[in-house]
């Protein structure tokens, strides 16, 4: 009899051990997923729902956004991810509060700007322990916006796209000019001949005078010259190659009259000269294409940013998807975020802008098969991210953005502005 209990109790013991193992949930260190922005199905997958949120600050690509959610949860049917878009002057607002109260949404846009601010606080998840805990594969997206959501070695943001600077011109103004189109081999002193070739008094400028803080940066880093030093801890404006990039700008509109004055173009806008015809040449970023192409159709042209003293130079900048630090989801918001790295999410968003995946960047172009947008893809070759302060980031660039209004209002000279400038960035680093 007991030998007969001993073999029910024996049999019994088997049963369950059988089924806790049928039982169990494959967890991310069970089966990682893939490398190179996929995931496998069940990957760290919970039993119960799980509600994620989810903030984007353009409503335009929202619908962009809304297809990658959908995307991910055909295999993540137990997720709900509740998108909001929220107009980015109150964004800003918004994040400040809930980064600093830990009450953030579980994934968010963060630009490289945003980054910056909280990458050394402690307000953001760090993606590279979770990264290399699954072997996730990062090599598919572009390393300058990977670099730009980095501190001290760690990434905070999975890079969702990216912008780069070109010259847009408009052909019926070079055509009116009797102007060659430009060359993407040209050099800056090209382009300032260019601007005055394409100058009709009384009719249209040259150049539309963009103050942009690309512009700038771009041209002193074409020649060499930098904005922080190599850490990023010391302003490094108030140099020879700075004043020379600045006054080479200010001197199409003072001495070539190629352009607007500092004051008139900030009154009118360059957008508004270059979309209204007045002016031949824009310098500008990536995302005004699209309503450039609408507004001006064939008529518009685009061109590689000219070659300085040291080759050529187009400021890039870009969005990542971030986690706020202490959220109830890590896992799974980071299984979400790996997806939205991948070739498929990012494919989804490349009519709105140029994804920050490798493999799929190209795409962006090809929305627009009557353009010719070879000089925006090239610039990404040659792109070094919007540079940016160590400390308070937001504070030492509205310090040098002061003195370059001034610089083109005609309230102070280039050497007083940037002298200035730079000790007032300095200051605010030292804070």
């Amino acid at each position: 009899m007991k030998r007969k209990l001993a073999l029910i109790l024996a049999f019994a013991l088997a049963l369950s051990l059988f089924a806790g193992c049928q039982s169990k949930a494959p967890t991310s260190s069970d089966n990682p997923p893939a490398s190179g922005g996929t995931t496998t199905p069940d990957a760290a997958k919970p039993a119960e729902k799980v509600s994620l949120e989810f903030y984007i600050w353009d409503e335009l690509q929202a619908p962009a956004a809304q297809q990658m959610i959908d995307g991910f949860r055909k295999d993540h049917e137990n997720v709900e991810i509740e998108l909001t878009a929220i107009p980015f002057d109150q964004y800003i607002t918004k994040m400040q509060t809930v980064l600093s109260t830990g009450t953030g949404p579980d994934v968010c846009w963060l630009n490289t700007s945003l980054s910056s601010q909280y990458m050394s606080t402690g307000a953001l998840e760090p993606l590279t322990p979770l990264a290399e805990r699954d072997g996730y594969d990062l090599s598919h997206l572009n390393q300058n916006i990977i670099d730009g959501h980095s501190y001290d070695g760690t990434l905070y943001a999975i890079p969702k796209d990216l912008d780069t600077v070109v010259v847009f011109y408009n052909k019926e103004l070079f055509d009116r000019a009797g102007v060659p189109y430009p060359d993407n081999a040209w050099t800056w002193d090209q382009f300032r001949e260019t601007a005055k070739a394409c100058t009709i008094d009384g009719v249209q400028y040259g150049y539309t005078n963009n103050n942009n803080e690309r512009t700038y940066y771009s041209l002193i880093m074409a020649n060499g010259g930098s904005i922080f030093n190599e850490d990023h801890t010391k302003a490094t404006v108030n140099t020879s190659v700075a004043i020379d990039a600045i006054q080479f700008l200010c001197d199409m509109a003072a001495v070539d009259h190629s352009a607007p004055s500092g004051p008139e173009a900030i009154e009118l806008g360059d957008q508004t000269l270059f979309l209204n015809g007045q002016a031949a040449l824009d310098i500008n970023g990536s995302w005004v294409f699209a309503p450039y192409a609408e507004a001006l159709g064939d008529k518009l042209g685009v061109a590689e940013m000219p070659t300085g003293s040291k080759g050529k130079s187009s400021i890039s900048h870009g969005i990542g998807y971030a986690m706020p630090k202490g959220g109830d989801n890590v896992d799974v918001a980071w299984e979400f975020l790996k997806y939205l790295g991948s070739d498929e999410a990012q494919a989804f968003q490349a009519k709105d802008v140029i994804p920050a995946n490798n493999n799929v960047a190209g795409k962006w172009a090809e929305q627009y098969p009557d353009y010719d947008l070879s000089a925006v893809i090239s610039a990404l070759e040659y792109s070094p991210i919007l540079p940016l302060a160590s400390k308070n980031p937001a504070a030492v660039r509205e310090q040098l953005k002061a003195a370059i209004q001034e610089i083109w209002l005609g309230t102070s000279d280039i050497p007083t502005a940037l002298a200035k400038a730079e000790e007032n960035m300095n200051a605010e680093i030292a804070k």
